[in-house]
């Protein structure tokens, strides 16, 4: 996208009050200081500075950045159901497969 595409700083503003309000449900797969959580964190920092989300987020598993989670999201759960863990592993499976 050239910068003569881009919406004017007005429009996103815009954007960013017609979001107050809502809910918003993000699910990790864990909280560990690996590559994946720590670019949730960030979208997770970034959503709870520039928007009024009520943030919930589920994770399959635990780990150290719950405490930097809980920083920013109105409440975090970690769920060790079994159902769960396999919709993670089988997503993680599905990311190592070659691309077509």
């Amino acid at each position: 996208m050239s910068r003569s595409e881009a919406a004017p700083p007005r429009r996103r503003r815009r954007w960013l009050r017609r979001v107050a309000g809502n809910r918003l449900l993000i699910i990790g797969h864990e909280a560990s200081r690996s590559g994946s959580p720590k670019v949730l964190l960030e979208i997770v920092r970034w959503l709870a500075e520039n928007t009024t989300y009520d943030i919930t987020l589920v994770h399959a598993e635990g780990g150290p950045l719950v405490t930097e989670f809980e920083r920013y999201v109105s409440k975090v759960k970690v769920t060790n159901e079994p159902a769960f863990r396999r919709a993670s592993q089988l997503a993680e499976k599905a990311s190592h497969l070659p691309h077509m």
